[in-house]
């Protein structure tokens, strides 16, 4: 471990855990005092920002009306919530996010609207 600290001085505890998977976990299981002492501190958690959740709305919506345009050409009907997350990438941001995406809800609103009967 003091080896790896000297050979890797910038790495984070978690870096450094990757690194040398095996030793961690044996000075973990029965020298973990050592092992903490040891550990460069604790980075502080860094803030990244907030989310562009405008600028994402705007890009996310060619892709929202393209998957609707292929499930209306495949004969689907209006697709779930669900599928279009899957189909957006599965980040869960058109299912836990919609006030945040204002301009794709209200799309998807309007399509389920006038194409469900």
């Amino acid at each position: 471990m003091q080896k790896a600290i000297k050979q890797y001085p910038t790495h984070s505890r978690t870096q450094l855990r990757q690194l040398i998977q095996k030793e961690y976990g044996l000075l973990y299981k029965y020298d973990k005092k050592w092992l903490m002492d040891t550990l460069p501190a604790n980075e502080k958690r860094k803030y990244q920002g907030h989310k562009l959740w405008p600028r994402r709305d705007k890009e996310l919506l060619p892709q929202l009306k393209g998957f609707i345009r292929l499930a209306f050409h495949d004969n689907k009907g209006v697709p779930s919530q669900y599928e279009i997350d899957q189909a957006l990438g599965g980040h869960s941001w058109f299912n836990r996010a919609q006030d945040k995406l204002p301009i794709c809800s209200r799309f998807y609103r309007r399509i389920t609207k006038k194409f469900s009967h």
